[in-house]
């Protein structure tokens, strides 16, 4: 058996004991002796002021335990009440939850309530917890019916420390499993309780047995069973009196607010270490009543006036009767005031209205105060009339020794009499019998056996009660104490757009968030702001920052695209660590910073051979990305709007080669900041390149079956730059010449030569001659180790010889890398879904290359704009060697070719 549950079945079988061996004899031989020789006829249980305890040590029933021996519940009527943790078990994938049996009351109940975790009711939508514990505990509640299961859930999640076997039969329990949170159980294990409507109990007046909270059905309950009460017999028990106490319980008393209430209830619990005559007089105390064991029977009284049926004359006595007229101010009072159970404080005790007797304190002259404690009353309004009733007691002071005769046998405690008795002026005056005893002794003036009645002077008037005498119940104020699951939401959040620098001068931007400062000192002092951001298009929250200081109001998100729309969400963590909920979901588009830069200045077009030099003087602003160049003829237009865009770089001056001999230029440049907005053009300067001072040697070529005439002129007619292919069967000729780099002839051409002959005859075969030695060829890659065979990827170095003969020295055979060749080519990835165009050749989803492109060309280059519902953000690029270069943002622009391009379409 598991060790919890032995815990839990130990606690079970403690419980039982006591009951078995408390037996009714033991009780009354302990509690109901006389105060002399004589035999206890019988004598009323009256309500002590100060009663003993109903829990163990005093415990409150509000507090859950975690003994491993407690004794049993019992509740009659409604109260709250938590119990011992009798099985408690982690289980889960990673132990997440807890498994919790706790015992509420060892009988069956009506119904379990509202249930606490600590002072917070726990709302639930059937077993599922919601509000402040949503998804972090279920709770399952069973009444203790004789024929009561297992709880399915429990036996299946335990991993077979809860069988079916564990049925708790006759005990109404919770059972929550509560699943870990550090942010709602930040102190452990909470204080777990729950509203019960407690025992079914019989009622001789309907013969059924359902719940009440009749205080003389209780009581009758008590007394006959054998589990926990008294075990008395049935026929001990006076019904007729038990059925009048039950009437006058139920009776209805107007409120001073309106409606009725019973006259008595009783709603409380006691567990079965407490005495069983501190259980009956606190439960006779709820309804002001007593409780009597007289002449083998049981009987009982409810608080109520009671018209006697009985007169006591000196006939009735055997010698002459005693008269107190005063109390002592010990028993007495003139002002009460008291506890009792109030529901509006969670059924926590609460202080009533104390009741006063204005006559009486005149009287007395001072304040005599008796304090009365009432753990089973529940009503504001009916402990204000017990306590009215205590005090009206107290001032009918006259007792009345009455030495009777054995005819006195017929009344008993708790009867009213009335007595006639002129030598004390007393003509039908009314006593209560508070005690009553054999007496045998002899005596000059008592003889003979007979029967000593103790009498108190009682009358309607200590009963009677009015909406009057009400006082209005004010409950005390809440205390405001901190609670550390009480965490506050984020409020007054506001976002905007900033660009910051960074050190090389970059302008970046990022998401700015503040919000109103937490209106608790716990999170502005040792607690932390959470934050937590995403793109509005996507699911899934990204952390930006836990560390916050709880103090803080303001921070930024630097991890975010201009022209893209974030949400954003805060939340408090106070100096416990327990994290609040998040606030509501704030959006904003992270915008374009629209501020130019300024024209670059001092721009000049100087002439060069074949080319013409530009320089300009550095913008100095940090949002300042990289500069564009535009150019057009001069014998157009003056307007940068015409231009063509022919380069784009972060330099300060670039040489055109691409121009023509003649012809006069115009240029412009504009700065173009990191966001992608240009400055306005600088001034424009104008230039024509000067003729190259360089000549070339240029190579023509040509087929024929005999030799051709020398070629003439710059361009001579049918001669082609490259060998041609047709016709095949002609010899191929070529001729050579010098030019200026014009292209202009320089002297004259070559006389052309052939560079195919004839193939010649076979000669004879030859005779074989004798075998020689081989060659042996190795690599390496640093050739001076780890030689081999074959060729490898990574070998620069070769050796060979001959034979047997020795190795030649290490001969490098791989050269560095050369510089690239005079075209280049452009690489585009597209969305996979969509296409785009290189130099006005399209291409589909995916990879698109273009080659053989002039170095130093401008190429258009364009994307799709929109594309399955994403919209075209900006371009990728990278030279092979990590190089950057600098390309507009648009889905179409112009590139400057000057190495290999790669560039990737980006999507949102």
């Amino acid at each position: 058996m598991p060790p919890v549950v032995a815990v839990a079945k130990a606690a079970w079988a403690t419980w039982s004991a006591w009951a078995a061996t408390n037996t009714v004899a033991a009780f009354v031989i302990k509690t109901l002796v006389g105060v002399s020789v004589t035999t206890v006829i019988g004598r009323a249980l009256t309500p002590k002021l100060r009663p003993g305890s109903l829990h163990v040590a005093g415990n409150s029933p509000l507090q859950m335990s975690r003994d491993p021996i407690t004794p049993h519940r019992i509740i009659y009527g409604e109260t709250r009440v938590a119990g011992p943790i009798a099985y408690a078990q982690e289980a889960g994938t990673n132990n997440q939850y807890l498994h919790l049996v706790i015992p509420m009351a060892a009988h069956e109940c009506e119904a379990i309530g509202q249930v606490w975790f600590n002072h917070e009711v726990v709302p639930l939508d059937g077993v599922n917890a919601t509000g402040t514990y949503a998804g972090l505990a279920r709770i399952k509640k069973h009444l203790g019916a004789a024929d009561q299961a297992a709880d399915s859930d429990l036996v299946t999640e335990s991993g077979g420390t809860w069988t079916s076997d564990h049925r708790l039969r006759g005990i109404a329990y919770l059972y929550p499993r509560l699943t870990w949170s550090q942010d709602k159980f930040p102190g452990g294990l909470p204080n777990i309780s729950a509203l019960v409507k407690g025992r079914k109990v019989y009622d001789p007046r309907t013969s059924t047995t359902a719940w009440s909270d009749n205080p003389a059905l209780c009581i009758r309950d008590y007394l006959l069973n054998p589990a926990f009460g008294m075990a008395v017999d049935s026929a001990e028990i006076d019904e007729a009196s038990f059925i009048a106490a039950a009437n006058i319980c139920d009776e209805e008393v107007d409120l001073a607010a309106g409606g009725t209430e019973k006259r008595y209830t009783v709603n409380g619990s006691f567990d079965l270490l407490a005495e069983p005559a501190t259980v009956i007089e606190q439960l006779a105390a709820a309804m002001a009543g007593v409780v009597v064991y007289a002449g083998g029977k049981w009987y009982c009284h409810a608080g109520a006036h009671r018209t006697p049926t009985v007169t006591l004359t000196e006939a009735d006595l055997r010698a002459p009767a005693t008269l107190q007229t005063k109390q002592s101010m010990r028993d007495t009072c003139n002002r009460v005031k008291g506890i009792f159970i109030s529901p509006a404080q969670q059924w926590q005790p609460d202080d009533f209205v104390p009741v006063e007797d204005s006559t009486a304190l005149t009287e007395d002259g001072v304040e005599i105060w008796r304090d009365l404690e009432l753990p089973f009353t529940t009503s504001h309004s009916m402990a204000q009339r017990l306590a009215k009733i205590e005090l009206r007691r107290t001032r009918h002071d006259i007792t009345l020794a009455w030495p009777g005769k054995l005819n006195c046998l017929l009344v008993q405690p708790g009867d009213v009499v009335m007595v006639t008795y002129p030598r004390f002026g007393f003509s039908s005056k009314t006593f209560v019998v508070v005690d009553s005893k054999f007496d045998a002794q002899d005596g000059a003036d008592r003889l003979g056996l007979g029967v000593d009645l103790e009498l108190r002077e009682t009358d309607s008037s200590i009963y009677g009660w009015s909406t009057a005498d009400e006082g209005a119940h004010v409950p005390p104020a809440q205390s405001e104490l901190y609670n550390p699951l009480v965490v506050p939401m984020p409020g007054g959040i506001t976002l905007g757009t900033e660009y910051f620098a960074q050190p090389d001068g970059t302008l970046v931007p990022r998401l700015k968030v503040e919000w109103s400062a937490a209106n608790n000192v716990f999170v502005l002092s040792g607690g932390k702001v959470h934050i937590e951001y995403k793109k509005t298009a996507d699911s899934d929250w990204l952390v930006w920052t836990s560390s916050l200081r709880g103090n803080a109001t303001l921070d930024y998100i630097t991890d975010v695209l201009a022209g893209v729309s974030y949400d954003v969400r805060l939340a408090f963590e106070n100096s416990q660590g327990v994290k609040g909920a998040y606030s509501d979901t704030e959006d904003h588009t992270v915008s374009t910073d629209a501020v130019a830069t300024a024209a670059p200045g001092s721009l000049s077009a100087t002439a060069a051979p074949a080319s013409v030099n530009l320089a300009w003087a550095e913008v100095a602003d940090t949002r300042l990305a990289y500069y564009r160049v535009y150019r057009r003829p001069s014998a157009e237009a003056n307007d940068i709007a015409g231009a063509t865009l022919v380069w784009a770089g972060r330099a300060t001056s670039w040489t055109d080669f691409l121009v023509t001999q003649g012809v006069t230029y115009r240029y412009w440049v504009r700065a173009i900041s990191h966001t992608g907005v240009a400055s306005a053009a600088s001034d424009p300067a104008t230039a024509a390149p000067n003729p190259s001072t360089g000549n070339f040697i240029d190579y023509r070529f040509k087929r024929a079956t005999t030799a051709p005439d020398t070629p003439t002129g710059d361009n001579p007619s049918g001669w082609s730059d490259s060998p041609p292919t047709t016709p095949a069967d002609q010899p191929l000729w070529m001729s050579k010449a010098e030019k200026t780099s014009t292209g202009t002839l320089v002297g004259a051409w070559s006389a052309p030569i052939q560079l195919t002959g004839e193939d010649g005859q076979d000669g004879e075969a030859g005779a074989d001659g004798e075998d020689g030695d081989s060659l042996e060829v190795q690599y390496s890659v640093n050739g001076s180790s780890d030689w081999h065979f074959p060729f490898a990827d990574g070998d620069l170095y070769m050796r060979q010889r001959v034979g047997a003969g020795d190795w030649s020295i290490a001969i490098r055979i791989v050269g560095e890398a050369g510089a690239p060749g005079g075209t280049f080519s452009i690489t585009l990835h597209l969305h996979p879904s969509g296409g785009g165009e290189i130099d006005g050749t399209p291409g589909g989803p995916g990879t698109h290359v273009k080659s053989g492109l002039a170095a130093g060309g401008v190429y258009e280059i364009r994307a799709d704009a929109t594309v399955g519902g994403e919209t075209f953000q900006y371009w990728q690029s990278a030279w092979p060697d990590g190089e950057l270069v600098q390309v507009e943002t648009s889905n179409i622009t112009n590139v400057l070719l000057t190495k290999n391009l790669v560039l990737t379409a980006y999507y949102l």
